[in-house]
């Protein structure tokens, strides 16, 4: 019986997840997003005729929406390290036998 392998700490922080400032980032987003702060039926202040919590909730949504691509865009990658290891090997014999 073999003992669990641990992943190396470069493979743990490589998954958003374990990003904690992610997370608050989220949960402020959809707090101040939803106006359970304000009292039923208010609509003042008004900008520019709109209720002032909708904008607030459309920031807050915009805020999320960003957050959550920048999360998966830059820091979730698909490919595990070894995958990615295997392909940059295999390209680099590759480009290494044509010249």
């Amino acid at each position: 019986m073999s003992a669990p392998t641990r992943r190396p700490p470069d493979e743990a922080t490589r998954e958003p997840i374990r990003r904690p400032w992610l997370w608050v980032v989220i949960v402020l987003s959809v707090v101040v997003g939803v106006p359970l702060y304000l009292r039923e039926g208010t609509i003042d202040p008004l900008w520019f005729g709109v209720p002032f919590w909708l904008i607030i909730a459309g920031i807050a949504a915009v805020v999320l929406s960003a957050t959550v691509c920048l999360a998966c865009l830059r820091w979730w990658s698909v490919a595990e390290p070894r995958e990615t290891a295997a392909e940059a090997a295999d390209k680099s014999a590759t480009e290494g036998g044509e010249s």
